[in-house]
Parts: C-alpha cells; structure tokens; sequence
C-alpha cells in the first residue's frame, strides 16, 4: 500500500559546482525517469529511466560529465502518473 507521498528534495548542495546530489522518496515501487533541463526547456538530459523500489533515492550530477554551463537548471521527476520539478543552481 502507500506509505506517505512522491517526494523530490532539493538537491545538495545548491548553488554547487562541480556534483550535487539529487534524492527521492518514491511510496511504491516505480517506472521513474530524472531529467534535466534548462529553463527554456531548450534540453532535456535524461539521468535515469528505470524502475526503482519503493524509498529514497539518490543520485549525483556531474556537471564535467554533462558539459553544464553556469546557469539555473530544472530536475523533474516522473513517477507513478505524477511529476515534480524543482531547479538547482550551477555555479561554476
């Protein structure tokens, strides 16, 4: 059954420089897709698709590895028919 709600927390640390840390609670087991994107929505870098067991979650961002600028970015996390977005600062 359920246990409390889908959560998308703020990533640690934020503004952050070169990884953060991006964690969810997810009250069932899921089919989740992260994504990344900026705020015009011009890109969207898939971090995970996949399913995931109920609980929390976490995953780092690299922003060597993703090629990321400065800048403010949006995370959003789809899960069980819901979506959460939340923005993280990059400051390089």
């Amino acid at each position: 059954g359920e246990t409390g709600e889908l959560q998308l927390l703020q990533n640690k640390p934020n503004p952050f420089e070169n990884t953060t840390r991006i964690e969810f609670y997810l009250p069932n087991p899921s089919n989740v897709r992260l994504t990344l994107s900026n705020l015009l929505g011009d890109f969207k870098i898939e971090l995970f698709h996949g399913n995931l067991t109920q609980g929390l979650h976490s995953f780092e961002v690299s922003s060597e590895k993703l090629n990321l600028s400065s800048g403010v970015y949006v995370y959003t996390l789809d899960a069980g028919g819901k979506k959460i977005s939340r923005q993280m600062i990059l400051n390089k």
